[in-house]
Formats: C-alpha cells, sequence, structure tokens
C-alpha cells in the first residue's frame, strides 16, 4: 500500500473502450442561433483513493479520463474534466452529434449540434487550447 497512486501508464495503455473516435479530437458546436464555438477533446489517466489514510493508502486502477476544453460561441472559454458515468454520459450525445453547454449560474445548459472536425483542423484547434 503506498501513499501515492501507480506509476501512471499511458492513455492508450488503459483506453476507455469508447473513446476512440473522439481521443484527441476537436469538434464545432453550432448553437440554436448558428452560431459555433470549438471544444477538445484531450486524454489523461487517474485512479482513486479507494481506501485507507496517512500512509496505507489503496488506489483504483488507472483509467482514462478526458480534459474537455470548450471555447463556446459567446466568447466564453471552459474546461471541464469526463470521468467515469460523467465521461459515458457525455459519450452518448457526442454519438448523437450532440454538445450540452456547462450550464452557468444554475442556468439550463445550452443544446449544440455537433460536429467533428477532420485531422488537419483538430491540430489547428489544438494548438489553441494545450
Amino acid at each position: 500500500m503506498s501513499w501515492n497512486p501507480p506509476a501512471f501508464p499511458e492513455p492508450d495503455q488503459v483506453p476507455h473502450p469508447r473513446l476512440a473516435p473522439y481521443r484527441r479530437r476537436a469538434g464545432r458546436i453550432i448553437g440554436p442561433d448558428g452560431a459555433s464555438g470549438l471544444i477538445y477533446a484531450d486524454v489523461g489517466v487517474c485512479c482513486t483513493q479507494v481506501s485507507g489514510h496517512m500512509w496505507w493508502r489503496r488506489w483504483s486502477a488507472p483509467r482514462e479520463f478526458v480534459m474537455l476544453y470548450m471555447d463556446y460561441p459567446d466568447g466564453q472559454f471552459d474546461d471541464a474534466m469526463l470521468d467515469e458515468e460523467e465521461l459515458d454520459d457525455e459519450i452518448d450525445s457526442w454519438e448523437r452529434g450532440e454538445f450540452s453547454g456547462q450550464p452557468y449560474r444554475n442556468e439550463e445548459p445550452t443544446r449544440y449540434r455537433l460536429e467533428w472536425l477532420s485531422d488537419d483542423e483538430t491540430s489547428r484547434v489544438r494548438a489553441n487550447f494545450v
């Protein structure tokens, strides 16, 4: 039992089973008014402390998560870490070509249409986000 989590493998060594089409990919989000913004789904690896305290700690197996960067049509910028159930719910939306914006001040989130970009476009977007 270690104080620190185990050494993290690369994300492709512990891949999320449904994330492949979206891993390190940029998308265009289009609002109800036709204005567009961008998102970028970067990936990392994390684990969770499942028990213990002080120096006696036990950690979950490493797993892939998404760091989602969002540049909304109104100029707002946000980011969010998506892991486990939250990530699965978001992938469900992505598969339908939808993206729900992050709500501000308890507002209802805006629903956007989502179009994933080509490799070349993704490279340009990634340079701006990461």
